[in-house]
């Protein structure tokens, strides 16, 4: 039975993500999101994130759809790609250098993108639970 039309409210207090206000708990879902990241939380990065996606689609059209899912690269090719790409960063003079020559991505953007391959494909960190981030942990160490 609903109260009134349901409507967003404040932020939920452990997720900080918007209540729908109107619904008594009977008539909600269940979601057992407690522990869980907020995987939204990426989109705060915005352009940059639209910077990663050119990188991806250019390397889409350069080596295959998925091609880089396969795999099977030495970690050192990943790191070597990635500290080139943010030392064209760092010795760029002027907006025009920030960009590669090559795909006319941002150099940073191709770097995040070395970096994350390295972190979905050799560590496999997608099936680590032992790295799971801890809030309590996080605030004793950082308060």
């Amino acid at each position: 039975m609903m109260v009134g039309p349901p409507s967003w409210g404040q932020e939920d207090e452990d997720t900080k993500a918007p209540v729908l206000q109107g619904l008594l708990p009977e008539d909600q879902a269940l979601r057992l999101n407690t522990g869980k990241p907020v995987v939204s939380e990426v989109l705060k990065f915005g352009s940059a994130l639209e910077k990663l996606a050119k990188v991806m689609e250019l390397g889409a059209v350069k080596y295959e759809q998925d091609n880089w899912l396969k795999g099977g690269k030495d970690d050192q090719e990943y790191l070597d790609a990635l500290i080139r790409h943010v030392m064209h960063f760092i010795q760029a003079e002027g907006d025009d250098e920030e960009y590669d020559v090559d795909s006319g991505c941002h150099h940073m953007a191709h770097a995040a993108w070395n970096a994350l391959a390295l972190l979905r494909l050799n560590r496999n960190l997608a099936a680590d639970t032992a790295g799971d981030f801890s809030e309590d942990a996080y605030r004793e160490r950082w308060s």
